[in-house]
């Protein structure tokens, strides 16, 4: 049975929205400061958009992704063309990613705890999580509006550089919310000593291992590249702006940049340098963000920023050929690909809580 199948329909919503049943719905506070969606293309796309969003809790939770990992998922079989899976509380997996950092940097859980508090002592990652259901966000916008990535990896670099120029220009009083914990993840050298000792740690590995095989990846280890991806989509954001997401749009979108072959950093990277992004640095220092981040540099590889997608994803264009033609780029007009539209519809529906 497909994931939402079943579960409670919450209406006033231009797209589905379903919940488990012992969930409620918090409302977020809407922003006065926040605008509103002014892009045509933008509303063009979500009257065609044929999406869903589940917040499911543990019990309802169908999918090979651990409970409180939100994901992106286009399969044949779910309830929409595009679903965006999002948790309804906390569980084993949030509790992980604190005690893995906890072994291998006390200092930085120490931080964790200051940021991601649960009031009485202990660590809560609900606010981090609730912020990458926006990321997922932008595997639809991926997805859905016919973004051609040539590989999982640079999807996923899309998707963080969505969620930062939302976050930074939209919600600048929660960038502190969404980069502790990559912060302080992307610099624990213990850590990265660890994954590279007995985990993955390049992109060749996460191409490889992390749809699964003989071999899959675990999700403590695709953690620990989404760490050095976020540090990377902070360090291209603090460079370019909301214009470098603007760019990375135009490059792909509806277009195969590369016809055949295996598609690797190395020969990405001119194209990425020349048409998206000229930030290409082995070491980022921005004032309390000092971090290791790769960008798109060949020889970086061996300690890559980025992570790769939660879900295997068709590049299937869903939209209508002909409507497809009038769909322009929705951040030209707009703050960002994100950026103008999600908390204005999505705020209700970002947060349920299990009673």
């Amino acid at each position: 049975m497909a994931l939402g199948f079943g579960l409670a329909h919450l209406d006033g919503y231009p797209f589905e929205v379903r919940y488990s049943r012992r969930s409620l719905v918090r409302a977020r506070p809407r922003l006065t400061s926040r605008r509103a969606p002014t892009s045509t293309s933008v509303a063009c796309f979500w009257s065609r958009a044929d999406i869903a969003v589940i917040v499911a809790s543990e019990s309802d939770w169908e999918s090979r992704q651990p409970y409180g990992l939100p994901f992106f998922n286009d399969d044949d079989d779910q309830i929409r063309p595009g679903i965006v899976v999002m948790p309804a509380g906390s569980g084993d997996f949030w509790i992980a990613i604190g005690e893995d950092i906890r072994r291998a940097s006390p200092r930085g859980y120490t931080r964790l705890l200051a940021t991601y508090t649960d009031g009485t002592g202990g660590l809560d990652l609900q606010p981090f999580f609730d912020l990458v259901t926006i990321h997922e966000l932008g595997h639809a916008f991926e997805v859905l509006g016919d973004l051609r990535l040539p590989t999982f990896w640079l999807g996923e670099i899309f998707a963080n550089l969505a969620l930062h120029a939302f976050v930074a220009t939209k919600l600048p009083e929660s960038l502190d919310t969404l980069e502790v914990l990559s912060i302080v993840g992307a610099q624990s050298r213990r850590l990265g000593a660890r994954m590279r000792a007995v985990g993955f740690s390049t992109l060749e590995d996460l191409e490889a291992h992390y749809t699964g095989g003989d071999d899959p990846m675990s999700a403590l280890n695709y953690v620990w590249y989404q760490y050095r991806w976020q540090r990377l989509a902070a360090t291209m954001f603090d460079a370019d702006g909301e214009e470098g997401l603007v760019r990375f749009w135009d490059c792909f979108r509806a277009t195969d940049r590369f016809s055949s072959g295996d598609v690797t950093a190395a020969s990405l990277a001119p194209l990425l340098r020349t048409e998206v992004s000229e930030t290409s640095v082995e070491r980022s220092t921005i004032g309390d963000r000092q971090c290791a981040s790769t960008a798109f540099v060949p020889n970086g590889i061996r300690r890559p920023p980025i992570g790769c997608q939660r879900c295997k994803r068709t590049r299937a264009v869903r939209l209508k050929p002909a409507e497809s033609k009038s769909f322009q780029s929705p951040v030209h007009a707009d703050v960002a690909l994100v950026s103008g539209l999600v908390h204005e519809d999505y705020g209700d529906v970002a947060r349920l809580h299990t009673k």
